[in-house]
């Protein structure tokens, strides 16, 4: 057996022997994980109550169908806790624009609604200076011109049975009274949300629901942060230690590899733990993992749990390179934990990337955080992604020969 062999074996027995310093640690930090993902369901979950948005309604005729349109826009489950509406004149809606009383005014020329009911063009005067060029602007001219397009239609059918009407020569009376059904029949099909309008469920945490998404979070951040309890591994060395080795043709990188491979041991082991307790979960109650992790088989476990295994060897990756590139074992603990938390963070292993500014998620997209979650949430999903896996790839041949260079430059720094 070669030197580096037998490095590598004691680094690995090193390993195992901080074993139960290692769980302990994690166990606490699972619970310090445990709040921020508590926290973080609780935000994606809250709804914040907001201010409705006041709009202004100026009607100039037709008091009885303006009072009923009205109340239609009031008890619309659209607008409900979104929008307020309020009659006022036409003076008092500019006022109002003026000082922030009102968001927004419509204003109803006279003899609107009777150019509709007889099919003339009319048109509805829209404001609404305080939403300027923006988002919410564009979803204004969207909802005007969806009710333009149902106008159009209503005014078309109606129409069409005038004229069949008057081609057959219909009696009057029979004719207005078919005007009418064809109305009171296409105002019944606008009115109903189910044949108007198709609701999509957005959701914060993409195509996994919000248990699969934070475990997976957990696990990125227990890896990393896990990290932490490597301290007397990773810098338990003494200079003279090192230059022994280097005596005996084990040069630095050589050292620095067989460290990694005892980190990514130390991970393995707590990686398995953490599947073998899904799998045991399974065995004792699995309508309930069914239902959290939407795990069914031993395949699909198995399938999740290889999917992660490359996750394994970038967090070593990270932090062999944390602790290669800080002066002692209490700087590289506080870089660690700074490093985890601000890439967790960034690529939305705290909190949803969805409340992130844009900003920030496209900085977290390119972190390698973000490629460690991705594989996670695609193995829970049984989805492979070749592409993702690549990305791991680089990351961690990147983030391995940056530690590679770190210290040998240590070492000639130290050998001047």
């Amino acid at each position: 057996m070669s030197l580096s062999q037998m490095l590598r074996r004691i680094e690995i027995k090193r390993a195992m022997h901080i074993l139960p310093q290692y769980f302990i640690g994690t166990l606490l930090l699972s619970f310090v994980i445990a709040l921020l993902a508590l926290g973080g369901t609780m935000m994606g979950k809250k709804t914040e109550e907001k201010a409705a948005v006041q709009i202004a309604l100026v009607l100039n005729d037709n008091v009885e169908l303006s009072t009923l349109g009205m109340q239609i826009l009031e008890n619309a489950q659209s607008t409900d806790g979104l929008c307020s509406f309020s009659t006022v004149t036409e003076e008092e809606a500019m006022a109002g624009l003026r000082n922030g009383t009102f968001h927004g005014a419509v204003i109803f020329p006279n003899r609107f609604v009777d150019d509709v009911t007889s099919s003339e063009r009319a048109e509805a005067h829209v404001y609404s200076p305080r939403f300027g060029n923006s988002f919410n602007d564009a979803i204004l001219k969207g909802l005007t011109d969806a009710g333009g397009v149902l106008l159009s239609a209503a005014e078309a059918g109606v129409e069409n049975v005038r004229n069949y009407c008057v081609k057959y020569d219909v009696d009057k009376t029979v004719r207005w009274e078919l005007v009418d059904e064809a109305n009171a029949l296409i105002a019944e099909y606008c009115m109903s949300r189910e044949e108007t309008f198709v609701k999509d469920t957005a959701s914060g945490t993409g195509a996994v629901n919000p248990v699969q998404y934070y475990f997976c979070a957990a696990v990125v951040l227990l890896l990393l942060l896990g990290g932490i309890s490597c301290g007397p591994l990773l810098k338990g060395d003494t200079g003279a230690y090192r230059n022994q080795l280097i005596h005996h043709r084990i040069g630095p990188v050589q050292q620095l590899m067989a460290k990694y491979m005892a980190v990514t041991a130390l991970f393995a082991v707590l990686y398995a733990a953490i599947f073998v307790g899904i799998g045991c979960g399974r065995i004792a109650a699995p309508k309930l993992m069914l239902r959290l992790f939407g795990i069914g088989s031993t395949k699909e476990l198995l399938f999740w749990f290889v999917s992660g295994l490359p996750v394994l060897f970038l967090a070593a990756a990270i932090v062999v390179f944390v602790y290669a590139f800080s002066a002692n074992q209490i700087g590289g603990i506080l870089l660690l934990f700074l490093v985890s938390v601000l890439m967790g963070y960034a690529s939305g292993c705290l909190a949803p990337s969805a409340f992130l500014p844009s900003k920030l998620r496209e900085i977290g997209d390119a972190l390698p955080t973000a490629a460690m979650f991705s594989m996670l949430r695609n193995g829970v999903r049984q989805v492979w992604d070749w592409s993702v896996l690549r990305l791991l790839a680089v990351h961690t041949a990147f983030w391995l020969c940056l530690a590679c260079l770190v210290t040998k430059g240590k070492v000639w720094w130290d050998a001047r």
